[in-house]
């Protein structure tokens, strides 16, 4: 299985105001940086956690469907599963009626149940797409505050340590703590 980000969020759960005053900056002229050290931080805090914290669409590729029927989502939360396809034995695209499938959004790690699973695996023989939407919803007021502690936690240690992103190691400097704070976020791997 392979996830591929298709459609990123249209926003940031933190805003440039919030991090520049986090910062106890007044200027202007390194917004350019502070705008990408938040993008940065949102990925990492994303990475950690296997959440997608403003909407994004997703696409996730199965090669083989499992027998049990049941897919496992690597992305949380998830709001809905836009489109499920199936390839045929000469590739083509076949999309799966909602009806063959039944969604467990809320489950932790989120995922769907194949009904019938005869039909769909003979349909399947190149594999499955499953386009989904994850995060929390299309703004920042949607995102637990906590999640947005950790973006600015992450900007701020950044922001006074850059010799890392000079090295092209940004992402190898975590603060103290981070992955402690964030553990209660962590999607669960089966």
């Amino acid at each position: 299985m392979t996830a591929v980000l298709v459609e990123y969020p249209k926003s940031e759960p933190v805003t440039l105001a919030m991090a520049r005053m986090h910062l106890r900056i007044s200027h202007a002229h390194e917004n350019e940086l502070i705008s990408h050290l938040i993008q940065s931080a949102r990925q990492q805090v994303e990475q950690m956690t296997g959440r997608a914290l403003i909407n994004q669409l997703w696409r996730l590729y199965i090669e083989d469907v499992p027998q049990s029927g049941r897919i496992t989502l690597p992305k949380a939360p998830v709001s809905q599963i836009t489109s499920i396809t199936a390839y045929d034995g000469a590739g083509y695209p076949v999309l799966i009626d909602q009806d063959k499938w039944r969604s467990k959004l809320n489950a932790n790690p989120p995922a769907l149940q194949l009904l019938p699973l005869a039909e769909i695996k003979a349909k399947a023989q190149n594999g499955l797409e499953v386009d989904f939407i994850a995060g929390y919803g299309e703004s920042a007021e949607s995102v637990p505050e906590a999640l947005k502690t950790a973006i600015l936690l992450l900007v701020g240690f950044w922001y006074e340590h850059r010799t890392g992103a000079h090295t092209g190691k940004l992402t190898d400097l975590l603060p103290h703590g981070l992955d402690h704070a964030l553990s209660p976020f962590k999607v669960l791997r089966l």
